[in-house]
């Protein structure tokens, strides 16, 4: 909320210095009528200049009270104190929209201690103009300024213009002294822009002008000896240990080369116009590298271990060589470990951002993406058609999940536009109907020309017969003449277009850039995104599958009698019209006849024995199908493994085990009867006379279930009591 103005008579506000507050004020008479008001503005470029007494903002506050006293005027309390604004930027700031607020009322006028303060240079001439609208004064130390009068306005815009020219020089000179400065090994800038732990002497003395080192530099050292010693790798632990608080700042120290005694300027700010925020106040000018001749090297420690000299009275560096030439591999190997393979967010996931279009309503598709709920877990990601984002769309596309479209596009790059035949098949298509197409275009413009010149010769007969005047004959012939050229100009474009549609140009030129799609399914996704830029730009999905792909295809043109390879105007559009389900890549399938997973269900188990749900339970609860070991869903799953070992048994249930039977996880009583070679009657006699072990297990009627244990036991114990009445099977 801004401070509404206070009026005191010959009153300036603000910090001002102990000469300029202790001097005598002059009362003010009360037979004055003080009716002038004047906005008191006070600017410096700098924070340093804010200090300096020479062009300070006291020297400014005393010079404008002075002002005020000799004009009798009163000055509106509080004043426009502005630093770090440069003369060129003030009517960016929020302090000037403040001021033609106030010098829209009567009687109220600025003050400064020169025209330069307020305006320089062509920006300043706006300001003059506000000024001049308003009909305010502008009041300086030496004279007032009337922008109503011609000589006010040639004074004004005179001196804005040579504080503009003045701002201008002192740039250049500035910026030419200190770069020469950087070439003599001189630092000129402010002691900021140091490295962590670099000092130079500028003050007078012997010392003056050398490189030093500053309190910082053993927290320097110590993260070297945290990295060379300790074996320290992670940057965010070093300089939580070395006393930093951004962990870029170690990744920055260690490649500095002035530890090593080398000062080195690569870099430079960006030309052209000074930045501004929005309050008007400067921004940094962008940094960029320095071209390799501009590049400055200077030594200005000398080497480790180099002994001083009386002619070389340098420091002595941080490091030598060796230690840096270990230090720069160190972070070297932790950039392409950590840094480099990592890509930003998304682009390995939505491998064709940026080149997909909707078949359906000519809009792009967007990544989108959002995380899982309930039992899913990491997120889902969608290709979504841009019309998704309108209210009512109508658009049958919508989303595409992410991951069919990338792997339908994946296969036509990498199988089927591979394939020279297929792919020689879509361009002829394509340029067949480019041929058509310009055929019809060719017809109709040499339609127009014909009637164009039909005109002018119409024309010339009317004139001839005097019902033209010469005026009207040589402005209608003008109109028809750039008619005319217009339209052979256009002819010949499509003449050279219908004669660029070769097949097999188009085909010999793509032929050598093609051969790479063999290998596109290994490439990464920024490989896949730049191939695809250079030769197929624009691809058109919708929900069924893949519909047209623009083709940037190199053409052969005759120029000077000689067929020459240039680039197309236009894309070829090849028609497509794949559907996802003639691009999905054919599933591997096992030995058993399903398609390999991780986990099989019920069903894949029933699939492959030809079994009823009812015959599956049975054989389940026998244990012919073992057990599942696994879950998905909630429901019971069985490993390829198990499924082998299913398929397996499954196949040799017919064959012959033991005493002629399949191999059987039980055997019923009549079979082991059979096995002994007795009847059913003589089997149950034996176990209740206690010739044979009864078997242990029994079904859901209670009927004996025999293991093969049991039988073996049983087929031994009567063959070696009885082996006269009891002749068991082999």
């Amino acid at each position: 909320m801004s401070q509404s103005p206070v009026e005191r008579p010959w009153c300036v506000s603000g910090k001002l210095s102990s000469a300029t507050m202790n001097r005598p004020r002059l009362p003010q008479p009360r037979s004055w009528p003080v009716s002038l008001r004047l906005v008191e503005i006070r600017r410096v470029s700098s924070e340093e200049q804010a200090l300096d007494d020479r062009a300070g903002l006291d020297r400014q506050a005393a010079s404008n009270v002075a002002t005020a006293e000799r004009h009798g005027a009163i000055l509106i309390e509080p004043p426009f104190v502005l630093t770090d604004v440069s003369r060129t930027n003030f009517r960016d700031t929020p302090e000037w929209r403040r001021i033609v607020e106030l010098i829209a009322a009567p009687d109220t006028h600025i003050v400064v201690d020169t025209l330069d303060r307020l305006a320089a240079g062509l920006e300043g001439i706006a300001l003059l103009q506000v000024c001049r609208d308003t009909g305010t004064l502008v009041y300086t130390s030496s004279t007032v300024i009337d922008l109503s009068t011609l000589a006010g306005r040639w004074t004004a815009v005179a001196l804005s213009m040579t504080a503009g020219d003045e701002l201008e020089a002192i740039r250049h000179r500035v910026q030419g002294a200190k770069e020469a400065k950087r070439r003599d090994g001189i630092f000129p800038s402010a002691d900021i822009s140091l490295p962590t732990g670099i000092a130079y002497i500028r003050s007078k003395g012997e010392k003056r002008g050398r490189w030093t080192y500053n309190d910082k530099i053993h927290a320097v050292r110590e993260v070297f000896r945290l990295v060379l010693e300790e074996g320290l790798r992670n940057w965010s632990e070093v300089a939580r240990r070395a006393g930093f608080k951004n962990p870029v700042t170690i990744r920055n120290l260690l490649r500095n080369p002035i530890y090593k005694g080398w000062w080195i300027v690569d870099k430079k700010r960006q030309a052209g116009p000074t930045p501004i925020k929005a309050d008007g106040r400067r921004k940094d000018r962008k940094k960029i590298k320095r071209a390799p001749n501009e590049i400055i090297r200077r030594q200005v420690f000398r080497a480790r271990g180099a002994p001083p000299t009386p002619d070389d009275p340098r420091e002595e560096a941080l490091l030598d060589d060796t230690t840096w030439d270990a230090l720069q591999a160190i972070v070297e190997a932790k950039t392409k470990e950590f840094y480099k393979p990592r890509e930003p967010r998304g682009e390995s996931r939505f491998t064709y951002s940026g080149l997909l279009w909707c078949a359906e309503c000519g809009e792009r598709l967007w990544s989108r993406t959002r995380p899982r709920h309930g039992r899913e877990s990491g997120r889902r990601d969608w290709y979504a058609c841009a019309s998704t984002q309108v209210a009512r769309s109508d658009c049958p596309t919508k989303y595409i999940d992410r991951k069919k479209l990338n792997a339908g596009l994946d296969r036509l790059f990498s199988a089927v536009f591979a394939d020279e035949r297929i792919l020689g098949s879509l361009v002829h298509s394509g340029i067949k109907g480019e041929r058509e197409d310009y055929s019809e275009r060719i017809d109709a413009v040499t339609q127009t020309v014909t009637k164009i010149e039909g005109q002018r010769t119409k024309l010339l007969d009317l004139y001839l017969s005097g019902g033209w005047r010469r005026e009207d004959l040589d402005a209608r012939r003008f109109k028809l003449d750039g008619e005319l050229e217009r339209a052979q100009r256009t002819l010949r474009q499509y003449e050279r277009a219908q004669q660029a549609a070769d097949t097999s140009a188009v085909l010999g030129a793509l032929t050598e850039a093609l051969q790479a799609l063999a290998e596109f399914e290994f490439w990464t996704a920024g490989q896949k995104r730049e191939f695809l830029t250079k030769f197929f730009p624009k691809i058109e999905v919708s929900k069924k599958g893949i519909e047209r792909v623009h083709m940037q295809a190199p053409s052969t043109r005759t120029v000077g009698n000689r067929a020459v390879v240039v680039e197309r105007d236009e894309p070829l559009v090849l028609q497509v019209a794949m559907t996802w389900e003639q691009l999905r890549p054919p599933a591997e399938e096992t030995e058993f006849g399903l398609p390999v997973k991780d986990l099989y269900t019920r069903a894949d188990i029933m699939t492959m024995l030809g079994l009823t749900e009812h015959q599956f339970n049975d054989r389940l609860a026998k244990g012919l199908i073992p057990a599942a070991t696994k879950t998905r869903w909630g429901k019971r799953a069985w490993t390829l493994a198990q499924m082998r070992e299913i398929a397996a048994a499954w196949s040799e249930r017919g064959k012959p085990y033991r005493w002629g039977l399949a191999k059987k996880p039980f055997y019923a009583s009549g079979e082991v009867a059979e096995i002994l070679g007795i009847t059913w009657e003589d089997l149950r006699y034996a176990i209740e006379s206690g010739r044979i072990a009864d078997c242990k297990g029994r079904d859901g009627q209670g009927h004996r279930l025999w293991t093969e244990a049991e039988v073996e036991r049983a087929v031994a114990t009567l063959v070696r009591e009885t082996p006269e009445v009891f002749a068991p099977r082999s």
